[in-house]
């Protein structure tokens, strides 16, 4: 097995304490596969893509590709190891909070035993089903309309008031959906839909799909839903939902919409089209789009995610442990 680390600077807190990272795990590595890892320091979003491709089309042996830093480099790691037969994938969580999206799918303290590089480097693999959204992939969820929206907004206060928005990001609901409710792109949206096949059409404040259960610090939004049941989940934001519903929208991030039936809607499918009459916010992963058109399928099993032993995925079904 070859080890490919990729690096995200910008994931903490200081150049020191990446360069602290980064050495040690080299002095891992050097200790037990001196001639098998490379490290890379990323250097701009979608640059592991290429790096991953070049060292994995160079070998016939297994690549164990090292996602280190949050969401972000995750997200570009991915999108490199799911076309490659021959790659694994393992997220070693220094992003906000300590921690990455995905790796709360293994329990809130999971982030400590995954950033172990020694942990990582001997664990089993789970096969973890992949989100192909458009051209790319995902391992977490998508977002459209009133969610991806109030996160671009929170994403345009953080660049003018960085230290203000670090402090507000566990109330971002709170503070941030009344601005996405008041815009345009949001609330006047009609949309169309292919669930399976099956057509659907309306005014919705949005939608969004996953295949996983969580997505942040105290946020299950899909309780049901579990990375390795071939299924996408999918909940509807209905135009019931009140212009002032905080409260709606609370218990709906913390898996209970079914407290708001009218509001909101699942269904589990194997692909969703939608289609809009006008340019709509999506949210990949935390990174904001704009687009008429979204197609987003389920690809049961397809990424090998490196887990830690002890640990399986929660919630949405049975714990499948890593072999």
């Amino acid at each position: 097995m070859k080890h490919l680390i990729i690096v995200c600077p910008n994931c903490f807190a200081s150049p020191h304490s990446a360069a602290s990272v980064i050495k040690d795990i080299e002095a891992y590595f050097q200790r037990t596969a001196k001639d098998n890892y490379h490290i890379h320091v990323s250097r701009f979003a979608r640059d592991a893509g290429n790096i991953i491709a070049e060292y994995a089309g160079a070998t016939e042996d297994i690549v164990r590709v090292y996602a280190v830093g949050g969401d972000a480099v995750l997200h570009d790691c991915l999108n490199g190891v799911v076309p490659l037969p021959n790659t694994q994938l393992a997220a070693v969580p220094y992003g906000h909070g300590q921690s990455n999206d995905f790796v709360r799918n293994f329990g809130e303290d999971a982030p400590v035993v995954f950033r172990d590089i020694e942990k990582q480097a001997t664990a089993g693999v789970i096969p973890t089903d992949v989100i192909r959204v458009g051209n790319g992939y995902t391992l977490t969820f998508c977002s459209i309309g009133l969610s991806a929206a109030t996160y671009s907004k929170y994403y345009k206060f953080s660049e003018m008031h960085p230290w203000l928005a670090r402090k507000l990001r566990k109330h971002m609901i709170v503070s941030f959906m009344p601005f996405a409710m008041a815009d345009g792109k949001v609330l006047n949206r009609k949309y169309e839909l292919y669930i399976d096949g099956a057509r659907v059409r309306g005014a919705f404040l949005g939608f969004a799909f996953a295949s996983g259960s969580r997505s942040a610090v105290n946020k299950t939004p899909f309780p049901m839903a579990h990375p390795t049941s071939g299924k996408l989940e999918i909940i509807t934001l209905n135009p019931s939902l009140s212009p002032l519903g905080l409260k709606q929208m609370d218990r709906y991030v913390k898996g209970n919409y079914h407290m708001h039936p009218r509001a909101f809607k699942h269904v589990s499918a194997h692909e969703v089209l939608v289609k809009a009459d006008g340019p709509m916010y999506i949210n990949i992963d935390n990174e904001i789009y704009y687009d008429t058109k979204v197609h987003a399928k389920i690809l049961p099993g397809a990424v090998n995610f490196v887990v830690p032993d002890g640990f399986s995925y929660e919630r949405g079904g049975v714990a499948n442990a890593a072999k």
